[in-house]
């Protein structure tokens, strides 16, 4: 065991000793390559300044810039060139097709800052917009409770229908960005919040099939089926005709092998949304798959 533990430490060290090397000869090459540049650059400098009037100087010149990505001080030196020596065409052609690129490559970062800087300020306008509205809310519940001081256990109903909104919003941001648990949680706050009813209006009975609903279509994605179904059938046992309930617990069903019960949730949901493709898709497949 000790002379093993010996030939790996010796194979380590020689690895080591290796790399080091390895390491040392690449960053001498860059070194060499970089005083070779230097020198180039040098030379095709030293070489327009003996002779200024020269245009193949600055012609060479030009392209040891255009190599060092040197665009338009390449193009520069072109410009010099063919004042020059109007007679090379080709340094004539060279130079257009560099100044069309520069000018391409400018007006396409142009344009990817303006791209950007409208997409700014759109978001920015969106949120602008949304803490807006959302402080207009408030600024009304608040002035509302003033009002109604005599109306206090309404109020707070109102308050936590509203929570319940901005944790159903929240939640529909965790579902958009694929956080199934977390927006599971934030429609189970908001659940939470609005109660098993009866509800006092209609917009928290709406809110709370949405929560249901959503959290639902969490848990699908979860695969949590019963869950789903469950929450399916509670939106279900206060509106029959959710199409929305009836395909999804048609897609919990159909995952837990309940292909019957699948199949007719499915289908009174087509009934109810003819036009639905994604009810149409289901319903084949699962057409499909009895024929089998």
């Amino acid at each position: 065991m000790e002379a093993s533990a010996g030939f790996l430490a010796r194979d380590a060290d020689r690895d080591r000793v290796a790399r080091a090397k390895a390491a040392e000869a690449e960053a001498a090459a860059l070194v060499a390559e970089a005083a070779r540049l230097q020198r180039e650059l040098a030379a095709v400098e030293e070489a327009v300044e003996r002779a200024p009037q020269d245009g193949g100087a600055w012609q060479r010149r030009a392209e040891v810039y255009l190599a060092r990505g040197r665009t338009a001080d390449a193009i520069a030196d072109y410009k010099q060139a063919v004042s020059l020596a109007p007679e090379q065409e080709d340094w004539m052609v060279k130079m257009w097709d560099l100044e069309k690129q520069l000018a391409d490559e400018r007006a396409e970062a142009a344009q990817k800052r303006a791209a950007e800087e409208a997409e700014r300020a759109a978001r920015a306008a969106q949120e602008a917009e949304r803490t807006r509205a959302k402080e207009a809310e408030r600024s009304r519940q608040q002035q509302w409770r003033e009002d109604n001081a005599d109306k206090h256990a309404e109020s707070q109903k109102q308050a936590k229908i509203l929570q319940a909104e901005i944790l159903k919003d929240r939640g529909n941001e965790q579902f958009k960005e694929g956080q199934y648990e977390e927006a599971s949680k934030l429609y189970s706050r908001a659940l939470a919040k609005l109660g098993d009813g009866p509800h006092p209006t209609e917009t928290a009975a709406a809110a709370h099939a949405a929560c249901l609903l959503n959290r639902a279509a969490c848990a699908l994605k979860l695969g949590l089926h019963e869950a789903s179904a469950e929450d399916c059938s509670v939106v279900l046992g206060l509106e029959p005709t959710n199409a929305k309930a009836l395909y999804r617990r048609g897609l919990a069903f159909a995952a837990m092998e309940m292909r019957d019960a699948a199949t007719a949730d499915l289908r009174v949901a087509a009934t109810l949304k003819p036009e639905d493709a994604s009810i149409k898709k289901q319903l084949a497949k699962l057409a499909k798959a009895a024929e089998q």
